[in-house]
Parts: structure tokens; C-alpha cells; sequence
């Protein structure tokens, strides 16, 4: 899904945009602020009478860094994509807590897969597994934190376990 997504936005193997800004240009209130539980990271919910709406929590450990924003709205936009009906709506609130389940795996799947995608990085690795500088730069380049640049390495079969990222000093 996230590829015909890109695709559809001509983004092809680039950098996903700024995705806060982004959603703005596609008319989604967008906005932070502070919930009451740190363990929430933010919440999107879509209906007739409010339209598509995301909140990022600034009580959350999470924010203020560039590349959980970017996987969080990139979290969100699927829920707001794919979750919602018009008869319906749609109201997820993604927290550390709610981590399990087809539609927060989606979520996550689909969100790696936008800001960094299968062909760019397989391009990157070209055929091996990456060195602690390639990690890096594909983090910098694609705006992604270390914990989601190894799901994704191990979700493609780059990596056997998680626990390979510490081989390859990727934090």
C-alpha cells in the first residue's frame, strides 16, 4: 500500500517530504499537543463533521525528534487511509501499550515502507548486510530512527534477528 502511495505522489526512491507539512497540504488538521499519559504518541480520528485529524502528544518520550514524527505521521496517515468508512470514521490512538494487532502491524509496516522504501534500501545494501555507516546515512537520508531501520531490515530478511542490529552498531 505505502508503495502505490508513493507512486501516486511521483516520490518514487526520494526522501518521503515533510510529512507534518504534507498532510497539511492535504487539508489534515495537524497539530501537537500535550495528552495526559506520556505513553500515548498520538491519535488520529477522521469523520464527516471534523475531517482528517492527527494529534502528536508532547508529553511522549518520543517527541521532539525528527524521525519519530515522520514514522508517527506516517503511522497515522495509514489509520486515516485504510481504517476509516464513511459510514463510520475512523478514531485510533497509537500508544506503547497498543503495539499488537493486524491493524497497529499495518500501521508500522506501512509507515517504514513510506519513509523508507524496499528498493531504495536493498539498492543501498546491494546484496549485504549494511556496515554501521551505511545504517547511518540510510537513517539520515530517509529520516528514520535505528529501532525501525532494523524491524525493516529484519521484516525484508536482511537481518535474522533483531538483536543484529547491535552487530552492526546502528544506534
Amino acid at each position: 500500500r505505502a508503495e502505490s502511495f508513493r507512486a501516486n505522489r511521483a516520490w518514487g526512491d526520494a526522501p518521503a517530504p515533510d510529512l507534518k507539512g504534507f498532510l497539511r497540504e492535504a487539508r489534515v488538521d495537524v497539530d501537537d499537543i500535550e495528552f495526559s499519559s506520556p505513553s500515548i504518541h498520538g491519535f488520529s480520528f477522521w469523520g464527516t463533521a471534523c475531517g482528517a485529524t492527527v494529534r502528536i502528544n508532547k508529553s511522549s518520550p518520543r517527541y521532539g525528534f525528527r524521525w519519530t514524527l515522520q514514522m508517527l505521521l506516517a503511522h497515522e496517515l495509514c489509520h486515516l487511509l485504510y481504517d476509516a468508512t464513511p459510514d463510520h470514521g475512523v478514531s485510533i490512538l497509537s500508544s506503547a501499550e497498543e503495539t499488537d494487532g493486524p491493524t497497529e502491524a499495518r500501521a508500522n509496516a506501512f509507515a517504514i515502507e513510506l519513509l523508507l522504501p524496499r528498493s531504495s534500501l536493498l539498492n543501498a545494501l546491494q546484496g549485504g548486510k549494511p556496515d554501521g555507516d551505511t545504517a547511518r546515512k540510510l537513517m539520515e537520508h530517509f529520516c528514520i530512527g535505528a529501532t525501525a531501520l532494523a524491524w525493516h531490515l529484519q521484516n525484508l530478511g536482511v537481518l535474522d534477528r533483531i538483536a543484529d542490529r547491535h552487530d552492526i552498531a546502528i544506534e
